[in-house]
């Protein structure tokens, strides 16, 4: 799976009113349509990919998720 995939899935995810849960060793991003929803209201990307990893948007930069685990409800 690519990381453009990825991101696409978790997009996925969010648009069907699911909540996906980004662990990091030390905190747990919880993301919600209503977190994703405000980010596409301002015109900003939540999340983005490139061929080295993807990210999610942390103040002005942007955070490497590769090798965090991610799930859903």
């Amino acid at each position: 799976m690519t990381f453009q995939e990825k991101v696409d899935k978790l997009i996925k995810l969010l648009n069907e009113n699911r909540t996906v849960y980004i662990q990091t060793i030390y905190r747990t991003i919880v993301v919600t349509k209503k977190t994703f929803d405000k980010f596409n209201n301002l015109n900003i990307e939540l999340f983005k990919a490139d061929n080295t990893g993807f990210y999610i948007r942390n103040g002005k930069r942007y955070d490497c998720l590769n090798g965090c685990k991610i799930s859903h409800t």
